[in-house]
């Protein structure tokens, strides 16, 4: 069993008005503990503070104090302005009800919402120690009772949820309910587009997912006559053939040609053209 004496790692947290009607809040690091994390009470203040239409909420927290962490969900309730939350890397713990206080919840396609039984630290008798337990099932039920209101799922698959720590990626998190939109990863631009990647054995997916354009006959006559050592009449032919597709009479050289070298220029164009179908 892991170690669950934990001491909480500072926090970057900040409220920025955007413009008029807009603001943006920065929920980042622990939740609540001593001097170093998010404390409700600041945060409730300055949130009340702030008279705008629409408050952007980004949260990147492992998690904290529930008591902490559920004031700030209340705050965050309660405010007249549309809050639309946006985990930036990991809602963990009681950082995860922090989410469930947005109107919208976006999640970024690699980030993480990560639900599990509360945990506490107790001293004292056998008396004591049940006392513990049960304000444990208590702020239990507290919390699947907010998950339950946004997911819509039901309290025993929540329950089974938090008991296993149910670690929920991007679109994980969305087909549980527990956010409504992923936002995609950035990817990088295809500049390349050409018929001729069809063509190798070991050409990338990525590439090969990207529209592709008709080649240019001059492009694919130097391709295969410098890359693939074919003459130019070669070259010549299999390119009638694959832009034509070797059915129509203007296609055809009607110059003359050694029958072997017609030949083989045909069955490696049929060749070529099953591999780019």
């Amino acid at each position: 069993m892991k170690n669950r004496f934990v001491n909480l790692s500072p926090s970057i947290w900040r409220i920025n008005k955007t413009s008029d009607q807009a603001a943006e809040v920065f929920l980042y690091g622990d939740i609540g503990g001593w001097l170093v994390g998010v404390t409700a009470e600041d945060f409730a203040k300055e949130l009340a503070g702030i008279d705008v239409e629409t408050i952007d909420v980004r949260l990147n927290s492992g998690g904290g104090s529930v008591f902490e962490g559920q004031a700030i969900y209340n705050a965050l309730n309660r405010h007249p302005a549309k809050i639309n939350v946006h985990v930036d890397g990991l809602a963990a713990s009681i950082a995860s009800v922090i989410a469930m206080a947005g109107d919208t919840i976006n999640i970024t396609e690699g980030s993480h919402i990560m639900i599990h039984k509360p945990w506490s630290m107790a001293v004292g008798d056998a008396e004591s120690m049940r006392k513990e337990a049960d304000v444990l099932d208590s702020l239990e039920s507290g919390i699947v009772d907010i998950y339950e209101a946004r997911t819509n799922k039901s309290r025993k698959q929540l329950e089974n949820w938090m008991a296993a720590e149910t670690w929920f990626k991007g679109q994980e998190a969305v087909d549980s309910g527990f956010a409504d939109v992923v936002t995609p990863a950035k990817r990088k631009k295809n500049a390349l587009s050409s018929n001729m990647l069809n063509c190798y054995q070991n050409t990338p997916i990525e590439l090969t997912e990207i529209e592709q354009s008709v080649p240019n006959a001059r492009d694919l006559e130097r391709i295969l006559r410098d890359v693939e050592g074919l003459s130019q009449k070669q070259a010549k032919r299999i390119t009638s053939m694959l832009l034509c597709d070797g059915e129509h009479d203007d296609c055809r050289d009607g110059n003359d040609r050694l029958a072997e070298e017609e030949d083989q220029a045909t069955k490696l164009a049929e060749f070529m053209r099953s591999m780019t179908l």
